[in-house]
């Protein structure tokens, strides 16, 4: 063999070897999870967990971004066992359930020995973050269930509880982060929750407006204004009881899924009793809410009347209030109610100045007056709908009629 050919020899196993060594993360694909702890163990590594579903973006994104890096890759191969789990198929929802996937994309970082979760991580990241959370979950005094021994055995200061919340952020575990703060305001006197670090723990993880420490806010609100601010107090208020009020409009995703109606009707208490300048939008809406769990669809349009009469909510929110209440119509099974829907309509688009929200309305309208018998109205409606400019808003896809 002359030198050149030699040459040529060693050039391309170098290049053989370097593209075999260029693949980044190697994973195992939906395994055996027993085995998996199994292999772990035995090779004394942490098993770090990609959990997907097949229908996510995300998750093809760091899959092609990120995963394939290769100096991602050799770091994930050194220090850990790479497994892949769509959360939909085989182990996957047992997995979800047993820690706690509730979003794609999620990863989590599990110590074999007692499977144990030693620190998670959710969402698309650039490679720097992974490599950066791979250093965290190997270390043995900064990972989250180090954190967490440490905060559980400790005396439990104001500077342990910001140690441990700061690793439950970063490991963007915000339901425990939410608990271990509620669980150390509860403890505190009316007084304390006046001290403005205290308050910042309310802004941040306090979200119930009828549970602790929020009902406390509340039901002394002159105080805590006096204290922090009116505007400060009066935003987190305002805030958590919007937020409290939104889950009560139907969506498409929440089809068949039961109404708390005793929570329903504890919220629009508190919202008829607070003086607050959202309090009459949340109040209409969950009377609009209560409404469609009984089927009173009389009451359904009287709600949406009064937002269309006092313009009770505007932009947005009011087209995803109307479309949904609208839809919850098509239900009724009398063809008054379906025509007094119908000119319902009419009223609110009348007062709807964009053309693709006008378009939605157009066809919730068809779809009322299919169901009332009057299909050449019906078709009227639904041309009109299509000479809009453009396509119907996607909040019309969102909300759906609940069957009865």
């Amino acid at each position: 063999m002359n030198k050149t050919t030699i040459a040529i020899t060693l050039a391309i196993t170098l290049a053989a070897a370097h593209t075999a060594g260029a693949q980044g993360i190697r994973f195992d694909e939906n395994p055996s999870w027993k085995a998996t702890l199994e292999r772990a163990a035995a090779a004394g590594k942490y098993i770090f967990v990609d959990c997907y579903t097949t229908w996510c973006g995300p998750c093809k994104t760091l899959d092609r971004e990120v995963f394939a890096n290769d100096d991602i890759g050799r770091v994930y191969n050194d220090r850990f066992i790479n497994v892949k789990y769509d959360m939909e198929k085989g182990e996957g929802p047992a997995l979800a359930k047993t820690y706690n996937v509730t979003a794609d994309p999620t990863r989590r970082y599990i110590d074999p020995a007692p499977a144990r979760v030693v620190h998670r991580a959710a969402g698309a990241r650039p490679g720097a973050y992974f490599l950066e959370q791979a250093d965290i979950a190997t270390a043995p005094a900064g990972n989250l269930a180090a954190a967490a021994d440490a905060y559980n055995t400790s005396d439990k200061t104001r500077d342990d509880l910001a140690r441990y919340l700061d690793a439950l952020t970063r490991a963007a575990d915000r339901a425990t982060a939410d608990r271990v703060a509620l669980d150390w305001l509860d403890a505190l006197p009316d007084t304390a929750l006046l001290d403005d670090d205290n308050f910042q723990l309310i802004e941040r993880h306090a979200r119930d407006p009828l549970a602790p420490p929020l009902s406390r806010v509340i039901a002394d609100r002159g105080a805590f204004a006096r204290a922090l601010g009116a505007e400060r107090v009066n935003r987190k208020i305002a805030s958590a009881l919007s937020a409290a009020v939104a889950p009560y409009i139907p969506r498409q995703r929440d089809a068949g899924r039961a109404v708390d109606t005793a929570r329903l009707h504890a919220l629009t208490r508190l919202v008829l009793a607070v003086d607050d300048p959202v309090a009459p939008s949340l109040a209409v809406q969950l009377r609009a809410a209560d409404a469609a769990a009984r089927g009173d669809h009389a009451d359904i349009l009287e709600a949406l009347r009064d937002v269309a009469r006092y313009n009770m909510l505007r932009g947005q929110a009011r087209d995803v209030f109307c479309i949904a209440y609208l839809l919850q119509t098509l239900s009724a099974r009398d063809t008054a109610t379906l025509r007094d829907a119908a000119a319902l309509a009419d009223d609110i688009i009348a007062a709807t100045t964009a053309d693709y929200t006008r378009a939605s309305f157009y066809q919730i309208k068809a779809m009322i007056l299919d169901a009332a018998g009057d299909t050449t109205a019906a078709d009227e409606a639904r041309e009109k709908g299509r000479r809009q400019p453009v396509n119907p808003v996607p909040a019309a896809r969102q909300a759906v009629p609940v069957a009865r």
